[in-house]
């Protein structure tokens, strides 16, 4: 009796530490389609971000799924910029500034983690690549919906899908 007490304890308090860090670690997410691109593409592909924001803003754990693409990835990146204007690319998330090749295939999977030390620019809009680069702005634009996921192709090099990068109400700034 005493032993199943425990356990039950032990889950209820499991729980409760499990709800309090995904409140101090928002989800963030983009559904990425060729009609969200700028301009269109009239492509059938479509591909998912979805990514945590540490406690500390230190980091973001992503990760990013694609399907139905025309011809294989070239590469997939965060921009700052709001929906509908092209910005210049904070980070990547395949295929360059650091990260794995995207996956080759018109389906696949690329997963990571980003810091500061990913930073790539844009220096033309006040974000410096890394070392001076300062995680902070990214995460601002994130929260403030003025970044989104991109993922470029052999057949659409200047973005087949893209997806304004949300998150949740109440972590904006």
């Amino acid at each position: 009796m005493i032993v199943a007490l425990a356990a039950i304890t032990v889950l209820l308090l499991g729980n409760s530490s499990t709800k309090a860090k995904s409140d101090n670690e928002p989800t963030i997410s983009a559904h990425m389609v060729g009609l969200s691109e700028v301009p269109p593409t009239a492509s059938k592909g479509v591909a998912d971000f979805n990514a945590t924001i540490s406690s500390d803003a230190s980091t973001i754990t992503y990760t990013l799924q694609w399907s139905g693409l025309t011809t294989l990835p070239l590469f997939s990146h965060i921009h700052f910029g709001p929906t509908k204007v092209n910005g210049g690319v904070m980070v990547y998330l395949c295929g360059g500034g650091g990260k794995p090749a995207c996956t080759q295939a018109t389906s696949g999977t690329a997963s990571g983690t980003i810091t500061a030390a990913d930073i790539v620019g844009p220096a033309a809009q006040g974000i410096p690549a890394a070392p001076n680069g300062d995680f902070a702005d990214v995460i601002r634009a994130i929260r403030t919906r003025n970044a989104y996921a991109n993922l470029h192709t052999t057949m659409f090099p200047g973005g087949e899908v893209r997806g304004t990068v949300k998150a949740p109400r109440g972590h904006g700034e």
